[in-house]
């Protein structure tokens, strides 16, 4: 993911805030690194040129106790020279699930 985003991308979202360019990149390869067993899965609803909107659900483990997290996500992005350059995110649902012993509960 962070190879898509131009070195100027603006990335806003509920959890994360407002990055731009490194910061940006890094938390993608931080959450997405080989320790967190990350799986993701995606749907394109709009698609042009210069924009569009995809529905994902990202998940992966988290934390010191490597939790599994499950996001639900709709993204809407602006590219410019096949680059994302702004990425907002929206939660769809639930923002995180948290499986336990007990079961799972959800922030």
């Amino acid at each position: 993911m962070a190879s898509c985003y131009s070195d100027e991308v603006v990335f806003e979202d509920p959890a994360f805030g407002k990055l731009k360019g490194y910061h940006a990149k890094a938390m993608w390869q931080m959450l997405f690194s080989r320790d967190n067993k990350p799986e993701f899965t995606f749907e394109i609803i709009e698609a042009s040129v210069h924009s569009g909107k995809v529905k994902w659900t990202a998940k992966y483990n988290y934390g010191k106790h490597k939790r599994r997290v499950v996001n639900h996500v709709v993204g809407t992005f602006r590219i410019e020279n096949d680059k994302t350059i702004r990425l907002i995110r929206i939660y769809e649902g639930l923002i995180a699930t948290f499986p336990s012993k007990e079961g799972s509960y959800s922030l």
